[in-house]
Formats: C-alpha cells, sequence, structure tokens
C-alpha cells in the first residue's frame, strides 16, 4: 500500500503549528487506496504562495475536531504546481487555493469547497463528504443500524441516490423526512414531488411513441427508439413493434437504420431475420454488410460477424470509412460492446434528462452552462501554460544564478502549436539563461489563446521550485 499523507502534530496544546507532508503518490494511486480502505478520499489542493492554505495549516488542521474527523477519510494533501499534485489538479480542473475536493471510490468528485478558514467549516465539509464519497454499502449499514429511521440519515441516504441519479431509490426516503420536522422537509417533499412528475412525463412520453408505433409501423427510428429503448415496455410487445417496422421497410437503407434501435431494445431476433433481408437487398454496400455484422456480434455468433466484416472492408473504396470498418472488426474479434447501440441508450437518457430540467429557466441553464464551460476552459489553459512553465525551469534551472522567477512574454498562436515569439524580460536573466529558455519555449506546443482572450501572455518560470 502506497503512503498516502502523514499528518504530524508537533504540540497541539502550546499552538505549534501541525506539519502535514506532501504525498508523493500519485493522484490514481490515491483513488485506489482510499477504496481499498473504505474510506473516501478527500482533497487540498495548496500553494506555496497561497497564504489562506498556510492559515488552514495553522488554524484548522491542529483543532481536535477537525483531527477526530479526519480519521474517518483518506486525507492527501496536493502542492497543487509541483508533481503529483498539478496532475491531480489537472484532472479535477481546480485553479484556486486551497480547494478541498471530496472523492468517491470510482475517482469521481462528488463534492467541493475552496476556503475552510475555520474548523467548524472544514468539519461541515468532512462530514458532508464522508456522506456522498461512500459506497453504497455504507449508506445500507447505516440505514440498517439503530439510527436508520432517522430523518438526518433518511436524507443522507437520499442524495447519495440522487447524487448517482437514482431518483427511485431516494424516493422512499425523500418521503419520511419530508414527513419529519427535519430542517429539510421541504425540500425533500419538492424533490418526491419533481421525481414523480417527471415519471408521469415520462409515462406519457413512452404510451405516446408506443401507440405511433403501433398505428404507424413505418415511424421514424426517434418514435421507436422511445417506445422501446430502456422504456419498461415488456419484451415481447418490444418484439411485435420491431416485427411490424421490419416489415413495413421496403428498403436496405431503412432496415439498416432500424437495426441499431432495435439491437438496443433487445430484440434481437427480430434484427437478425432483418439483418439478412437487408444484406439481400445490398449485398455489396460496405455500410448495410456493417450493420449486418453488427447484429451477429450482438447475437454472440462472432465467426459470422468476422466473415461479413470482411465482405464490407473488400468492397469499401473510402479511406475513412475504411478505417472505421476496421476498427469494428477489430472490436469484433477482441469482444466490446457497440459504441452505436451505446448511442441509442444515451440518446434515451438525455431526452429524460431535459424533463429533469424543465423547471429551470432556459435562460438561467444557458448561462450557468456557458459560465462553466468558460471556467473549465481557462482552467485548462492556464494549467496548460502553468505546466510548459514546470517543464521549462527544470530544464534551465542550472543557469538561474540568483534569480527565483523569470517572467517571460509569448504571442501565441491562434491554434494550438509553437509561440510566435518569445521575449524575456527579466533584465537580470544572463545569456545562458535567455538561450535555455528560448531553446526549450521553442519547442513547446502552446494552447490557442482563449475566446476574446489577448493573444499576448506573461508566463512566469519557477526556477527556485524544489
Amino acid at each position: 500500500m502506497p503512503r498516502l499523507a502523514i499528518v504530524v502534530l508537533l504540540c497541539a496544546t502550546s499552538g505549534t503549528a501541525l506539519a502535514a507532508e506532501t504525498p508523493s503518490v500519485a493522484i490514481d494511486e490515491a483513488i485506489a487506496s482510499a477504496k481499498a480502505a473504505g474510506k473516501p478520499l478527500v482533497l487540498e489542493f495548496w500553494t506555496t504562495w497561497c497564504e489562506p492554505c498556510k492559515t488552514f495549516v495553522r488554524d484548522v488542521l491542529p483543532d481536535g475536531g477537525v483531527q477526530e474527523r479526519l480519521n474517518g477519510v483518506t486525507f492527501v494533501r496536493y502542492d497543487a504546481e509541483a508533481e503529483p499534485g498539478l496532475a491531480a489538479a489537472t484532472k479535477y480542473r481546480v485553479n484556486s487555493y486551497p480547494t478541498f475536493l471530496a472523492v468517491d471510490g470510482e475517482g469521481k468528485e462528488r463534492l467541493r469547497n475552496s476556503g475552510s478558514n475555520s474548523p467548524a467549516e472544514f468539519i461541515r465539509f468532512l462530514d458532508d463528504s464522508t456522506a456522498v464519497a461512500r459506497d453504497e454499502a455504507a449508506v445500507k449499514a447505516e440505514l440498517a443500524g439503530p439510527s436508520g429511521k432517522d430523518a438526518a440519515v433518511r436524507m443522507r441516504a437520499a442524495r447519495w441516490y440522487l447524487d448517482r441519479d437514482r431518483a427511485h431509490d431516494a424516493l422512499a426516503h425523500l418521503d419520511a423526512v419530508a414527513a419529519s420536522t427535519h430542517a429539510d422537509a421541504g425540500k425533500a417533499a419538492a424533490n418526491a414531488a419533481q421525481i414523480r412528475r417527471v415519471d408521469a412525463w415520462q409515462r406519457q412520453l413512452t404510451d405516446e411513441k408506443v401507440a405511433l408505433a403501433r398505428k404507424y409501423p413505418a415511424s421514424e427510428p426517434s418514435t421507436l427508439l422511445l417506445a422501446t429503448v430502456d422504456s419498461g415496455l415488456p419484451q415481447r410487445d418490444v418484439d411485435a413493434i420491431f416485427g411490424a417496422a421490419f416489415a413495413a421497410a421496403k428498403t436496405a437503407d431503412q432496415l439498416n437504420d432500424l437495426l441499431y434501435v432495435a439491437l438496443a431494445a433487445g430484440a434481437t431476433s427480430q434484427a437478425l431475420a432483418a439483418a439478412k433481408r437487408a444484406m439481400e437487398l445490398a449485398p455489396h454496400d460496405p455500410n448495410v454488410l456493417d450493420t449486418v455484422a453488427e447484429v451477429y456480434a450482438a447475437t454472440g455468433d462472432r465467426v459470422e460477424a468476422l466473415r461479413i466484416e470482411d465482405e464490407a472492408i473488400a468492397d469499401a473504396k473510402d479511406k475513412i470509412l475504411l478505417q472505421a470498418l476496421r476498427a469494428d472488426r477489430d472490436r469484433y474479434e477482441k469482444g466490446g460492446e457497440s459504441p452505436n447501440i451505446l448511442g441509442q441508450h444515451k440518446v434515451v437518457r438525455d431526452v429524460r434528462a431535459r424533463l429533469e430540467k424543465i423547471e429551470r429557466p432556459d435562460d438561467e441553464h444557458s448561462m450557468n452552462e456557458a459560465m462553466a464551460a468558460a471556467q473549465q476552459a481557462a482552467v485548462a489553459f492556464h494549467g496548460a501554460l502553468r505546466k510548459i512553465g514546470m517543464e521549462s525551469a527544470k530544464a534551465c534551472a542550472t543557469h538561474a544564478g540568483k534569480l527565483d522567477t523569470v517572467s517571460v512574454r509569448l504571442r501565441l498562436p491562434k491554434a494550438p502549436g509553437p509561440a510566435q515569439a518569445i521575449t524575456v524580460l527579466d533584465p537580470e536573466a544572463s545569456a545562458a539563461l535567455r538561450t535555455c529558455l528560448t531553446g526549450v519555449l521553442r519547442k513547446a506546443t502552446f494552447p490557442a489563446p482563449m475566446a476574446h482572450g489577448p493573444e499576448r501572455h506573461i508566463l512566469d518560470v519557477p526556477l527556485g521550485m524544489k
């Protein structure tokens, strides 16, 4: 088991600061170690120049209540500007300090907080982290325990399931909280009402599409998709719908468009019969043959899937199509799920997700999405520059002299690539340092400027990093 972080309490009672050793473990190892220990992973991202980070170490970490809560999690501190912290900060798009994350056993971020300048605030964060980043076994164990009927416990369970898009598993817990005097009773009732309303809308949508598919067998594939894929319709009814739809199809292209939907809906026998008919109608169409091969692969006949895919490859003339066909053949040989079939399920999930967001005003939703996208772009842009600066510092540190940092002005390309101009600004930089930095930076691939951002940027190269 790799060493994660060692917290050494020098003398809490006399006010001596608590020292924490920066881990040498990569983020993937930290995730695996926390999962093996059965504890949520809590990450702190700090920098050497961050004053609030120093306040956290001095005033928050030594607190007795904080230390007690830390026993229930795997706590890892990362310097965000030095590896392996730089990679971890890039992975989770961290660009302010200190930032604290709660990460589950699969490495997914479940909670984020910036600041935590008081013990009480950080304790609340640790308690919330334990609630949202634990595994389902821990949730069920708490529910089965002596306090399992408490409203606070039921609310934590509801939040856990809602955070994982398992609304129906959350519903009974939300109802229990709504019937209590808990402070979140109103919020629980609203969440439960929304789940039931979305269910009603989904049933209405599915019933409408099923009625259309039955009355008009030649319906659009999108109608059949929402009527049959992950809709809860009995399989015999799904099979009947596709039997009629394939019978109404007159051309190989029409059959081809329906085959992936049928596979996603589990109508494999109907899909196999339709695939054979499509191959008879278009025996040398590589697109049709590729889909037919997918049907055989889905039914477990790998030999026939490979044979038909080889026919498609032999008939294909377009280079891009050939590349796609060979990738499919490789997947049939090695085994693996079809991205086209997975895509059908994703379309249905996206429709349902839009139903869940119907209460949110469009302008607010769009604004929030735009802000999130802009923030992610900024984090990626500055993270890429910071990484180039760190790599340049390592390459040229022997020429630093007395300089801890040197500033370089860059004119960035319009698309990712080499810088169009590089100027070392510090007058005290030696000729050897200027030559080294210029040479290293000329070989770097820089990100394009952000939308509406300046093309000239100042890059600080931290020569004095340890």
